[in-house]
């Protein structure tokens, strides 16, 4: 294959996809900051042919906006509301569970953090997840997603996020007041 190079560095990287060497940490970074962004494509085309042909793959997932009640009151969140204003909602496990589809293979929380859930209200949300859709990796996004990164290795689904929160129970929420 054939690539004409406007950014030259990119060349010795595509030599090693070609050999399929592995790419170290410098790579990366040229890959990130190239502006040559037809090349870059060319070269994810030609990985993504040596991996799966023609073949594409597809994970159904499902993003589930729990509540809309938040503690934080982040200036660019048009979202979120306070605790008893118009619009505002929570929904409960039950809920939860009823709007999430059979073949869903991935969850995704997002949404507020009411000032009044106890983390077993988190911890009953993902076991009834878990329970009910046992192929289904969860997922913690929005105002939860930072402490989640960086309490987990992302890569082991619901028994991770299941400790987490039991562990995040022993710490009192303060932001916001």
């Amino acid at each position: 294959m054939y690539i004409n190079f406007r950014d030259q560095q990119l060349f010795s990287i595509f030599q090693k996809l070609q050999h399929g060497e592995h790419l170290s940490l410098e790579d990366g970074l040229v890959l990130f900051k190239t502006n040559d962004l037809i090349s870059l494509g060319k070269m994810a085309n030609f990985v993504q042919q040596q991996k799966s042909g023609d073949a594409v793959y597809f994970v159904l997932n499902q993003k589930i906006e729990h509540t809309n009640v938040c503690v934080l009151s982040c200036k660019f969140c048009d979202f979120a509301k306070k605790k008893g204003e118009p619009d505002a909602y929570e929904m409960t496990t039950e809920n939860i569970l009823a709007h999430i589809t059979p073949e869903i293979r991935e969850v995704h929380i997002t949404g507020g953090m009411p000032p009044d859930w106890e983390w077993e209200r988190y911890l009953d949300i993902v076991r009834g997840i878990h329970e009910k859709f046992p192929e289904a990796g969860t997922y913690i996004t929005g105002n939860l997603k930072p402490w989640y990164e960086k309490h987990s290795d992302l890569k082991s689904g619901n028994k991770l996020i299941i400790e987490m929160l039991e562990q995040r129970r022993k710490y009192k929420l303060t932001i916001g007041k």
